[in-house]
């Protein structure tokens, strides 16, 4: 299929399976099981930006889709390096929330006028920019200097320390089974792009509950921020599956294969609503104190 080529669609409420290898009488077998159903579906258009939650979604090679809203499509970067810029270092980027009208992307924050940009640039015009998502080479073109002031200036940096780029047809994507991390199971042709792994990152609401239970601030999905939130299964089940299909049991709609469970950072401790650090990095210090081994990214 082609960089994006649509795999069919998912909307809210949607049954989905899972497999699961088990060994019987010495041979290894795929049993195919429901597991719950899809609660919530999220976009989140700019890298490390606030998300957008849809009732359906189209799901690509590249990352989830809905009209002009596309996952991970743009992304922040530091002008010096041209390296992403994420909640990691600024976690105020939380509170930026991207609206789509028509072919314009809108950008809210806090005390700042809304900034409105294309969807679609010109790419004969703009700058073609190299960027770097972790150690991995991609390219973006870029928003302009309007868009760089914006983000310069919310941030409280200099006019033109940050930047925004933009995916386009053609451009340099990242090549997921090159990433340099543990237990990838992406295979040669696996493409994204500013993600930090993959187009995918479910997680089931059982699992946020649970985590949220253990500590004693508050918790919600979007500290983890998945791209689909699933309900119905038990805590952390989703560390066991291998594929996950939606739909019809017999003729599912979408299919996804697992390529890699999701470490967590201190990503996770930034509140999604107020855009603040936890001074006790809350989740992500209970975490490590009963389970490493939770989250996944999904192909």
């Amino acid at each position: 299929m082609g960089d994006l080529d649509v795999l069919l669609g998912l909307v809210l409420g949607t049954l989905f399976k899972v497999s699961a290898l088990y060994s019987l009488s010495n041979a290894r077998k795929t049993v195919r099981r429901y597991a719950a159903k899809v609660r919530e579906l999220w976009i989140y258009p700019i890298k490390s930006c606030k998300g957008i939650s849809f009732d359906e979604i189209e799901c690509t090679n590249l990352g989830n889709r809905n009209a002009h809203a596309r996952d991970r499509h743009w992304m922040i970067i530091t002008a010096h390096n041209n390296s992403f810029l994420s909640q990691r270092l600024e976690p105020s980027l939380a509170k930026i929330t991207p609206s789509f009208h028509g072919d314009m992307l809108y950008l809210d924050a806090p005390n700042k006028e809304t900034l409105i940009i294309p969807v679609n640039l010109d790419v004969t015009k703009a700058k073609v920019v190299p960027c770097k998502v972790w150690t991995m080479d991609v390219e973006g073109l870029d928003c302009g200097d309007e868009a760089s002031t914006w983000f310069s200036s919310y941030l409280n940096k200099p006019s033109g320390h940050v930047r925004l780029v933009a995916t386009a047809p053609g451009l340099k994507l990242q090549e997921m089974s090159e990433k340099p991390t543990g237990h990838n199971l992406a295979r040669p042709g696996d493409k994204s792009i500013y993600h930090d792994f993959c187009q995918n990152l479910i997680m089931s609401k059982a699992t946020v509950d649970d985590v949220a239970s253990r500590v004693s601030v508050p918790i919600s999905a979007q500290n983890f921020r998945p791209t689909i939130l699933v309900d119905g299964c038990s805590p952390y089940a989703e560390d066991d599956w291998k594929t996950v299909a939606f739909g019809d049991i017999s003729q599912p709609n979408v299919e996804l294969r697992v390529v890699r469970h999701c470490t967590r950072c201190l990503f996770t401790t930034v509140n999604p609503e107020t855009g603040i650090k936890d001074p006790n990095e809350e989740p992500l210090k209970t975490l490590k104190k009963y389970y490493l081994y939770t989250y996944m990214h999904i192909h």
